[in-house]
This record gives structure tokens, sequence and C-alpha cells, in this order.
């Protein structure tokens, strides 16, 4: 299974990546932020580096990483097996707000975007 996992990685990296990008990358970089966002005012990160916190999200990245592909992985066993389940399916709709308002909301949004394209066709693009 290690092996199958790193080689999943492999791929990402080898099919995702172009001459400027690189997808796992991005990936960790935006990881990296996130985190450093979500501790900023974590008194229990007082102590640590910045090395020492990049290190945790990059650790906390690889975890998600490999779960997700996990996932992934027993999702096309089972598909090619062809073990399904027809599941009874319950739909709620659930609506905030009263009927005038979501119309007037939908109604600004509408002129906004009408308003833009005229904008655009006023100005050539």
């Amino acid at each position: 299974m290690t092996h199958v996992l790193m080689r999943l990685l492999k791929l990402i990296s080898n099919a995702q990546t172009s001459f400027n990008r690189s997808t796992i990358a991005d990936a960790f970089n935006a990881s990296i932020s996130d985190y450093l966002e979500s501790i900023k005012n974590n008194a229990t990160t007082n102590g640590m580096s910045d090395s020492q916190i990049i290190l945790k999200d990059v650790e906390n990245a690889m975890v998600s990483y490999i779960d997700d592909m996990l996932v992934a992985y027993a999702s096309a066993q089972l598909k090619v097996a062809e073990f399904t389940t027809s599941v009874p399916t319950l739909v709620h709709v659930v609506r905030i707000g009263s009927r005038g308002n979501i119309t007037a909301g939908a109604n600004i949004t509408v002129l906004i975007i009408l308003l833009m394209i005229a904008e655009a066709i006023h100005i050539r693009g």
C-alpha cells in the first residue's frame, strides 16, 4: 500500500506540473498559509519557531493527502468490483429569509450583472 500511495503522489506531481507551476507545491503552500492563519492567535504555538510550524503543517498536509488517496483508491476498487447498492435519498430544502428578500437579492444581482455587461460594451471590452 505504501508503494501505491507513493506512486500516486509521483503520478500527481508528474502529470499536474507545468514549467511554471507545481500542483503539489501549490497545495503545500496554500496549506501552510491556511495553517499559519489558523494558529496566529493560538497560545499553544507561542514557543514554536516558524520552521517547526511549517514542519507540523507539512505533516498535516501529508496526512490529508494520503487519506484522500486511500479513499479514492478504495472507491475505485469498489467501482471496478461493481459493488453497488441502491439507497433511498431524502432531500430537505431550506430557504433562509422571506420570498421578498430572496427575490430582491436575485434582482439586485441580475441588475449588477447587466450593468457590468453594459459597461463592458461601453468601454469596448
